[in-house]
């Protein structure tokens, strides 16, 4: 656990609900959705951390790079974060921060770490699977309730339809056939 010194910088870390935990050389681990500030001293060269992201939830590691690059003096020589690797089902994020390139008053008034994610959104696939099996489906119905009307059609005429259209009666089935 880092002591608090006079050149100390507060980092504070802001996690939402796509956050599983964070680890890092300083703590154990941060517990999700905690907003726990811990100090670390400048010369302090690196702070590293990990990050654990929750299942359904993505983590822009370009857009977080480029929001902490807001705190990095203007050394160009070294950067402030650097992002080490990533698992490749992209639950798991690793990061060193070079806490020697702080803006002086960044030292003073420290400085969030906002861990954001996304909500990654139902497959798009299987809806469209479930619409053509759905149209299929549709039109196997209408199909067969078509062809059920055309058989009952034709069974319903069958006595009349081959004197004319006349009506089917027992007087003139008698007369035909006996």
């Amino acid at each position: 656990y880092a002591k608090y010194e006079n050149d100390a910088c507060v980092l504070t870390f802001l996690m939402d609900a796509g956050i599983k935990e964070v680890t890092t050389a300083l703590v154990e681990v941060i517990a999700k959705k905690s907003n726990d500030q811990y100090a670390i001293s400048k010369r302090n060269a690196s702070f590293k951390f990990e990050v654990f992201i929750n299942e359904n939830y993505t983590f822009d590691v370009e857009d977080f790079i480029k929001t902490l690059d807001t705190y990095k003096s203007s050394d160009t020589t070294s950067k402030f974060c650097v992002w080490n690797n990533e698992d490749s089902d992209g639950s798991y994020y690793s990061f060193t921060l070079n806490m020697t390139t702080l803006k002086e008053e960044n030292i003073v008034n420290g400085l969030n770490i906002d861990l954001k994610t996304t909500k990654v959104k139902a497959s798009q696939n299987g809806m469209v699977v479930w619409y053509v099996v759905g149209g299929v489906g549709g039109a196997l119905l209408l199909a067969g309730v078509i062809v059920l009307i055309v058989v009952l059609k034709r069974r319903n005429s069958f006595g009349g339809g081959s004197h004319g259209g006349s009506s089917f009666n027992k007087k003139n089935y008698k007369d035909m056939y006996f």
